[in-house]
Formats: C-alpha cells, sequence, structure tokens
C-alpha cells in the first residue's frame, strides 16, 4: 500500500515539476516577446536641449532589404518622414491631433542602437566602425528637431490633468521606394544619457535617483565631486521624463565628466539629509568636501549657469 502511495506520490511530482517547467517557458517567451524589437519597425531616440526635449534620430530595422542601400538610396532626401502628434490648441486650451512631414538631415547604416557602421568596401581609411558581418539589418534617420516645435517633443502638457505627461498619440510614418509598404509600427524609444541615471533603491524611483561615473574605481575613496539638485515639483513622473524635461543629460556628457575628473549626480525630489548621507556613505569615492547643492524646483538658471561656467572654462583651456 505504502508502495502504490509513494509511486502516485512520485507521479504527482513529476507531473509539478513539468508544469512548472512549462509555465515558467512562457513566463520567459512572454517577456522576451515584449521585449524583443519588432520586424520591419522603428525605435525613437529621445535627446535633451537647451530648449527641451526632442526627437534626434529614427532608427529603422530594415532587416534583409538593408543590403539593397547602396549610397545613392541612403541618401536623405530619399526617406519620406511625418509624424502624427497630440498638439496643445492654446485658442481652446485643449489636445488635438495634427500630422506634419519631418525633415530628414541625414541617413547612414548603424547598429541596432543607432551606432554609424559602414560597409567595409567603402572607405579604408574611415573611423566609423565597420560591418564586419556584412549584413546590416539597420538605418539611422538624423531628423529636425527645434525649440517652439510642438511635434519634436514626446511630452506635451495636457490641460485637463495639469501636468506635463508622455504624449499618447506620436505616430511617425516611413517611406520609401525600396520599402513595399511604410514603415509605421513603433518598436521602442530610449534615451542615451537618460539611461545612464539609476534610481536609488532604498528611497523609490520617483524620489531620488542618480549618475555614478564611469571611471570610478572599486577602492578609490574621496575623489571625485557631487553635485546634488533638488527638483521638487519638475520630478515627473519617471526618471526619463525628469532628465530630458530638466535638461540633465549634459551632466553626464563627456566633455563635463572629463572636466571635473568624473561627477556623481544625485537628484532628490526634496532635500533629504538622510538620502544623501547614505549616498555618501555607500559611494565612497565621493569627496565630501565638493559637493554642491542647487534646488533647481522653481527654476533650473542656476543649473544652466553652472553648466555654462564648466563650458566656458573647458574652452579656456
Amino acid at each position: 500500500m505504502e508502495t502504490i502511495f509513494g509511486a502516485i506520490f512520485c507521479v504527482a511530482m513529476i507531473a509539478v515539476v513539468i508544469i512548472t517547467s512549462r509555465l515558467k517557458k512562457k513566463s520567459i517567451q512572454k517577456i522576451y516577446e515584449q521585449f524583443q524589437e519588432k520586424d520591419f519597425a522603428y525605435t525613437l531616440v529621445f535627446k535633451s536641449n537647451e530648449w527641451g526635449p526632442g526627437t534626434e534620430k529614427i532608427i529603422l530595422n530594415t532587416g534583409k532589404i538593408t543590403e539593397n542601400f547602396d549610397s545613392e538610396k541612403l541618401g536623405a532626401e530619399n526617406f519620406n518622414v511625418s509624424v502624427k502628434s497630440e498638439i496643445s490648441d492654446g485658442a481652446s486650451n485643449t489636445i488635438v491631433e495634427k500630422e506634419k512631414t519631418v525633415p530628414v538631415k541625414r541617413a547612414y547604416l548603424c547598429d541596432i542602437d543607432g551606432n554609424e557602421i559602414i560597409r567595409s568596401d567603402e572607405d579604408s581609411d574611415s573611423e566609423i566602425p565597420y560591418d564586419e558581418t556584412g549584413s546590416a539589418t539597420h538605418i539611422a534617420l538624423e531628423i529636425e528637431s527645434s525649440s517652439g516645435d510642438a511635434f519634436s517633443s514626446p511630452f506635451i502638457y495636457d490641460p485637463a490633468e495639469k501636468c506635463i505627461r508622455w504624449k499618447k498619440i506620436y505616430d511617425f510614418k516611413i517611406g520609401h521606394s525600396l520599402f513595399e509598404n511604410d514603415m509605421s509600427e513603433c518598436s521602442d524609444w530610449f534615451s542615451p544619457d537618460a539611461q545612464k541615471f539609476r534610481p536609488l533603491k532604498n528611497t523609490g524611483t520617483l524620489n531620488a535617483f542618480s549618475y555614478i561615473p564611469e571611471n570610478v574605481k572599486p577602492k578609490e575613496k574621496s575623489a571625485h565631486p557631487l553635485l546634488v539638485l533638488i527638483l521638487g515639483e519638475k520630478s515627473r513622473t519617471d526618471i526619463p521624463m525628469t532628465v530630458l524635461e530638466n535638461y540633465l543629460t549634459p551632466l553626464v556628457a563627456e566633455e563635463i565628466q572629463t572636466r571635473l575628473g568624473g561627477l556623481f549626480v544625485l537628484c532628490m525630489k526634496s532635500e533629504s539629509e538622510k538620502t544623501l548621507s547614505r549616498f555618501v556613505k555607500k559611494n565612497r569615492a565621493v569627496n565630501r568636501d565638493r559637493i554642491t547643492l542647487i534646488d533647481i524646483s522653481e527654476s533650473d538658471e542656476k543649473l544652466r549657469e553652472w553648466i555654462k561656467n564648466l563650458e566656458e572654462k573647458n574652452q579656456e583651456n
């Protein structure tokens, strides 16, 4: 009898293991499909400018047909780009949908992240990396983005919600003679500089986040300056929006990082000695005598002035 029950128990356990394994595989597959780049789709690259955030580049996943793009076909004038976007209508104080043509400044072969590459037989003296495999599958389009152009920004002020939010409608359409149909599906978006900022685990995503210099050594002590920014109501619903909206990307750019030998940046919604103390204690490379605090909750003029002074000093040297 015990043998029978033992056998039944073993069979049941095996069944549980098999079912759990299958469910796990389905879950992993679902996550993979969610983040997998879509075929014949585009990815938007956002940048923070002095006048505000804007779309800097569109990366096209053109797959196998990329091999048909020679230097002539890659001419910027051969691409037809338009965008349908939510736009604020000041007259009615509402949000409306509008569409416009987007000028393309430059087009080139690139990797999945938008970094330019060239075919190995194009220019032997070029400093641009070669497409070593000869199987490039992406094309980057640099587009015009300017101050006062409501179509440039992925954000919009919503008068009903009384806040800045991501646009719910921000759809691009890209056409070319080599495409059977216009490319109109968005695969993803990202901002290279904004993604360098990370949330502080002990405070929550929206309350505090930071940037750690890339050149920090594991056992380094008191060698790097720290810039602390108080955001106040300028703290948005997520880190990328906060970084892009508040012109924080110059802080992680090579120019300023090199000038200061690696700058730590800590952003807090409100001033907190506890958060600052924890951050400095955890990051021993921070020099306690080189901590600068700037409150940008009302205006970012002090931050812009601080950045401008650094840039001017860099030019003098």
